[in-house]
């Protein structure tokens, strides 16, 4: 469990996130500290590393996770749902990512 609603002080696009976004923000949070946000639209794979943040449209709700790793093929991922329990090592295939309409990542890498 982790809680929620999580409150950032780094600012961002998940300041007061709950659910997956309040997750997402908290691990970003935990590994970037305070370093700026930026966002990508329609990412390159090879722009995707890990701790970014993925956003992507899930039935008309917005879906968001976190990367803890990547190879050619798929990224792994720790993401939370509805019920408030995380979940570490799901993988997102590049071809599915890929095929989402609109999809962005939120870094916190410099540019």
């Amino acid at each position: 469990m982790y809680p929620t609603p999580y409150r950032s002080t780094s600012g961002g696009p998940y300041h007061r996130g709950t659910h997956c976004s309040g997750w997402a923000t908290l691990c970003s949070d935990a590994a970037f500290g305070n370093l700026p946000w930026r966002r990508v639209d329609n990412p390159s794979w090879e722009q995707i590393r890990p701790g970014d943040l993925i956003r992507y449209d899930n039935s008309g709700n917005g879906h968001v996770v976190v990367v803890i790793s990547k190879t050619d093929e798929y990224i792994k991922v720790t993401e939370s749902g509805l019920n408030n329990h995380a979940r570490w090592g799901g993988q997102y295939f590049k071809w599915w990512l890929e095929e989402q309409p609109g999809y962005a990542l939120y870094t916190r890498y410099p540019e």
